[in-house]
């Protein structure tokens, strides 16, 4: 009762004045928490607030950046998104999301295990040039399409 007593006398209060910060305090927390390796079955990372949910040992990755398209609009430009080397594929997905979604209500996007990723592979042998599409998914990858061209 005292919960739903709170939630209805600062409803106002947060939605005009303390959500903002309370949001940008949460996404400082993510951006920090991302820079390092994050275990996909415990929880713990390396760069964590709690010291229970701490990755202790030394772990070496490297950052990658992953050039990404809207998958809504193909006509839009890339979007540069960081990802480790040590992330699983549902953690990509996930900060392609955050990335290619950032203006869009968390509740209207799409959800991570629903996508696929496609890796797009362009060759240039002379006058032709070949593009392969991979498609990741969680099962594993398949190649979806071949396209040759003359230059």
């Amino acid at each position: 009762m005292l919960t739903n007593w709170f939630a209805f006398l600062l409803h106002k209060f947060l939605k005009e004045c303390a959500g903002e910060p309370l949001f940008m305090l949460y996404c400082a927390i993510k951006q920090q928490m991302e820079k390092g390796p994050i275990d996909a079955i415990t929880g713990e990372a390396r760069y964590s607030l709690s010291e229970d949910k701490l990755i202790r040992q030394q772990i070496e990755y490297k950052t990658l950046i992953l050039n990404c398209v809207n998958p809504d609009n193909e006509n839009s430009p890339e979007i540069p998104v960081k990802v480790l080397n040590c992330d699983t594929i549902t953690q990509v997905k996930e900060k392609i999301l955050d990335a290619v979604y950032k203006n869009m209500p968390y509740s209207q996007r799409p959800r991570a295990v629903d996508m696929d990723l496609e890796k797009v592979f362009c060759l240039r042998l002379s006058t032709l040039e070949l593009n392969l599409i991979i498609t990741v998914t969680d099962r594993g990858m398949d190649v979806v399409a071949q396209q040759a061209t003359d230059t």
